[in-house]
């Protein structure tokens, strides 16, 4: 028998053979930090569209295509659940396509999307924002789009330098600054309020920074007195790209800065809303209570740290012109030799330098004046003459256990007045009376023994062993009887005894004295030669003469 069809076998046919499907909504954002998840939209917006297979109609009413949106709502989870979408025919294909969030996702959260249809398993292999699912007959497929968020950790790091590139802060003049942002983790294409902002560099007593939650944090002031902070718009790129803040524009630390401060750049990024009816380029800066999506705090930073103004590094070397030691009563020189560093090349300065006592710091002398010139490269050493007279030091009432010590002063430009005018401020300063190789020691005058006087030498002195001849006695009265002659006298050849040297005479001296003497003493005795011979030829012409 060949049934006729009815209504009820109609609807029989069309509820046995037509299906339909329904989407609901998971979100997790474990892992994300707290001010981010409370960020993380919860509102998503869907796609669909069915493909019929051959031949193949839907129920009158039924669509072809849509939209929809889910909403996750702890309050509400029907929010999260979509209606039923019936009516299409078995083997129907229908492509489900989560087409975004109502809103924007914060920075720092990452968005992937998987899928369950029915009790399958999750496509945690395959995330995808599509899905294609096939309708059976007489059924209803459950899917489940389920939207997992994870931290992106956007970073920020930065390399801070002067505007020609350097790294240290110029004492003799504003400086210009620059930082240079590299990013990552952001949104590509959205805009940014990133504040840079000046701090000092606390250290500890081995010079090292201290950590953030230690240091002060001072920020450092402009000429105006007002913090160095510099807002600026940013739109991010893709990952590692950089801001260069900023080139035209940039911070000046002005010269009145501390010169026993390093300086660190600190970094805050913050979100510029771009939703519906927001106008970034309207957007106010943000607030204090505003949390930022990176920043970048880090004291101990090299990269984002510009050195100090450095000291002049004076009194490396003070000697005393020509001599080890000043002797107290004798007029000296003193020669200090100053090194320096991180001046303005070719700049022109007036140094200032004092001799001081160590003991109590009493000046001793005049202040010296030198106008002298940076090198080129703005490092190099002067030399610098400071005299001190006899007088210098009476006055200071300077002792044998004293040392002196050089004070020096450096003034910007040429200031000949500099060391008497006590309302200029020096740019830099070296006044360390326990500094080593600043001082110069002190000594008394040694004892000289009398100058020796030599002897006279026109008045040889006569040896008390020189035995002079006497005069033989007279010849007694020859008788005409006698006639055996007398014997000639032979001469007398007198006794010379030459003193010794004395151990204190000078050699040369001594020599020629002995010399003298000896040439004296000869003298003598020819002339007690002479006079016997004379007597005796006396008495032969007597004789000759009685004959």
């Amino acid at each position: 028998m060949t049934k006729e069809r009815g209504d009820g076998y109609q609807w029989f046919e069309v509820n046995s053979n037509y299906g339909g499907f329904q989407v609901s909504k998971e979100m997790v954002t474990e892992g994300l930090p707290e001010n981010v998840a409370k960020a993380v939209p919860s509102t998503f917006n869907f796609s669909w569209k069915a493909e019929l297979p051959a031949g193949g109609k839907v129920q009158d009413g039924t669509p072809l295509e849509g939209t929809f949106q889910l909403t996750v709502d702890p309050n509400d989870p029907t929010k999260a659940i979509s209606q039923k979408f019936e009516g299409y025919p078995m083997d129907t294909v229908v492509t489900i396509t989560e087409t975004g969030v109502d809103g924007t996702l914060p920075t720092g959260a990452a968005m992937s999307t998987t899928w369950k249809v029915g009790q399958g398993q999750w496509s945690d292999g395959k995330v995808s924002d599509t899905i294609k699912v096939k309708i059976g007959a007489n059924a209803e497929a459950q899917i489940v789009a389920k939207n997992t968020f994870t931290d992106t950790k956007p970073t920020l790091q930065t390399q801070a330098t002067t505007l020609d590139g350097g790294k240290q802060l110029t004492p003799t003049e504003d400086t210009k600054v620059l930082d240079t942002v590299t990013y990552s983790g952001l949104v590509e294409g959205r805009q940014y309020w990133l504040k840079t902002a000046l701090v000092y560099v606390d250290t500890d007593d081995q010079g090292k920074a201290l950590p953030l939650d230690q240091a002060k944090n001072e920020p450092v002031l402009g000429a105006d007195g007002q913090p160095l902070v510099k807002w600026t718009k940013v739109k991010a790129g893709a990952d590692n790209s950089k801001w260069v803040v900023d080139q035209n524009e940039p911070l000046v630390v002005p010269a009145s800065a501390d010169p026993e401060r390093d300086v660190v750049f600190f970094e805050y990024l913050y979100e510029i809303p771009d939703g519906p009816g927001t106008n970034p380029g309207d957007t106010p800066k943000p607030g204090d209570g505003d949390e930022p999506v990176a920043k970048h705090e880090d004291p101990n930073d090299p990269a984002q740290t510009l050195t100090r103004r450095p000291k002049l590094n004076m009194g490396t070397v003070a000697d005393v012109e020509d001599v080890e030691k000043i002797t107290i009563g004798t007029p000296a020189v003193v020669v200090d030799k100053v090194t320096y560093n991180g001046l303005k090349p070719n700049e022109t300065y007036t140094l200032v330098g004092q001799l001081v006592k160590k003991s109590d710091g009493t000046p001793v002398g005049d202040k010296v004046t030198a106008i002298v010139k940076a090198q080129a490269n703005g490092s190099g050493t002067w030399e610098m003459k400071l005299p001190v007279s006899a007088a210098d030091m009476t006055a200071a009432k300077l002792t044998k256990n004293d040392s002196l010590v050089v004070f020096e002063r450096a003034y910007i430009g040429e200031q000949p007045n500099a060391g008497a005018d006590p309302s200029l401020k020096p740019i830099l300063s070296h006044e360390d009376r326990d500094s080593a190789p600043q001082t110069v020691l002190v000594k008394e005058p040694e004892d000289t023994p009398p100058p020796y006087t030599p002897p006279n030498p026109s008045t040889p002195p006569t040896s008390p062993a020189t035995t002079v001849p006497s005069t033989p006695p007279s010849t007694p009265p020859v008788s005409p009887d006698t006639t055996t002659p007398v014997p000639p006298l032979p001469p007398v050849s007198p006794a010379i005894t030459v003193p010794p040297l004395s151990p204190k005479t000078p050699p040369l001296l001594a020599r020629t004295g002995a010399q003298a003497l000896t040439v004296g003493l000869l003298a003598i005795a020819m002339i007690a030669g002479g006079a016997v011979m004379g007597l005796y030829a006396g008495r032969r012409k007597r004789e000759s003469e009685q004959d």
